[in-house]
């Protein structure tokens, strides 16, 4: 079994440019990827990296008895494979970050997913999932307090390809652990039999905040301001990250929490920064094992922060010991990346969700840019060759929930992104 980790690095609740969509203009919000078809349980679909139906509505979160005529799977067993950053246990194997991925092939009618779920319930805090069995997708809600669900009946006879994949976030706003799940196996009919998914020879990690996340990426509007977090538009799997690790056919874990940073978090917000929690297997979990980086050994580290550190906040008579500061840290943690993967390649990326304008007297997106090619260039001073700098293009409208990227445009980014990797890694 091989766990691997994808890390992206981006803003939370920042003012910022996004990108140009044909309908720009109209200020109705619109659903730009796989935000319909929500429902419990879930099959029967469409592939969530493509355009999805919008419209359809959330089954309410009930519980219900697991159905007789099942047997178990633990989570031990060896066919299961778990990609990400999780903690196993001889029961259940626990995650919080988003993107983590459950994969097997099952020979079997019917299969059902044991979990327990840490979220609130509410409009921010419950979690979602893609289910995605031979190449069909649904997008299923987990609920507190409910442990079985089913994820598929009456099934064509030979091998089914399932893949579960955690859409939300450990928990965006500095709330983290409600993000947090517990899959405790499968349970399929009798005579069942599991097979192992392939694993890839490419591996890619992204470090990052809300942007890798995928916060509110579903929605799509010319304002903004009237469309706050929800964590049913959330989508890991369609943020650009994640878009960037599948047009290499790698696998991708997400190393990121919303509003996060390198030295200071969205406002000054209390909370772990970014290279603390990059040490961790569960973010703000005292409880849980810290990350143990030989179990992953990523091609490439994309890392993008900066967007949280320069948001409002910071008196501009102290901008410039502000950004020393900023350089610095940014130096140290690219080192200690370095350090737990020597033979990676490093890109540190800028953008999108920045700009000159806001905060007024930053000077947000010409500093950031000069800061994080700094940083960049003093790693390379220091003998490090193989650490890279990338800036990707402002955002215009629309945007998605509070400022944030639409499907579109992480698409967008990781058309930008795709071709500097490939140059680098000679892929």
């Amino acid at each position: 079994m091989r766990t691997t980790t994808l890390v992206f690095v981006f803003g939370f609740l920042y003012m910022a440019c996004s990108n140009v969509k044909d309908n720009a203009n109209n200020s109705a919000p619109t659903n730009t990827g796989g935000s319909g078809n929500v429902m419990n349980p879930l099959f029967d679909g469409d592939d969530p990296s493509t355009d999805g139906d919008a419209g359809e509505s959330v089954e309410t979160c009930m519980s219900s008895p697991a159905e007789a005529g099942f047997v178990d799977i633990p989570v031990s067993d060896p066919d299961i494979r778990y990609v990400g950053r999780v903690a196993l246990g001889a029961d259940a194997v626990t995650f919080a970050f988003p993107g983590v991925r459950i994969e097997t092939v099952f020979n079997g009618d019917a299969i059902d997913m044991k979990l327990r779920d840490q979220g609130t319930g509410n409009a921010t805090g419950t979690n979602y999932y893609w289910v995605i069995i031979d190449g069909e997708a649904k997008k299923l809600q987990v609920c507190p307090g409910r442990v079985t669900y089913s994820l598929a009946r009456n099934l064509s006879a030979g091998p089914h390809a399932l893949t579960i994949v955690k859409r939300t976030e450990s928990g965006p706003g500095g709330q983290p652990n409600r993000g947090k799940g517990e899959f405790r196996g499968f349970r399929v009919h009798p005579n069942t039999t599991l097979s192992a998914t392939t694993e890839p020879a490419r591996l890619m990690e992204f470090v990052g905040d809300s942007i890798t996340c995928g916060y509110g990426n579903e929605l799509s509007t010319t304002t903004p301001d009237n469309f706050p977090f929800t964590s049913v538009n959330e989508d890991a799997y369609n943020a650009y990250g994640a878009i960037t690790a599948r047009a290499f056919g790698a696998d991708y874990v997400a190393v990121a929490v919303s509003g996060r940073g390198v030295v200071r978090n969205y406002t000054g917000f209390s909370g772990s920064l970014v290279p603390a929690i990059y040490e961790t297997t569960l973010p703000e979990d005292s409880s849980a094992p810290a990350w143990d980086h030989s179990s992953y050994a990523p091609d490439v580290v994309v890392v993008n922060l900066g967007t949280n550190d320069f948001s409002p906040g910071i008196e501009l008579a102290e901008l410039d010991a502000f950004r020393e500061t900023f350089r610095q840290g940014y130096v140290d943690f690219l080192a200690r990346i370095r350090q737990v993967h020597p033979t990676a390649s490093i890109v540190a990326v800028v953008g999108p969700m920045m700009s000159d304008s806001y905060p007024s007297g930053y000077d947000a997106w010409t500093s950031i840019q000069a800061d994080v090619q700094a940083a960049v260039d003093a790693r390379s001073a220091a003998g490090d060759a193989d650490v890279h700098y990338f800036a990707l293009s402002p955002q215009t409208s629309p945007y998605g929930e509070d400022w944030h990227p639409t499907i579109a445009t992480h698409q967008k980014m990781a058309n930008a992104l795709v071709p500097f990797v490939a140059n680098i890694r000679g892929w």
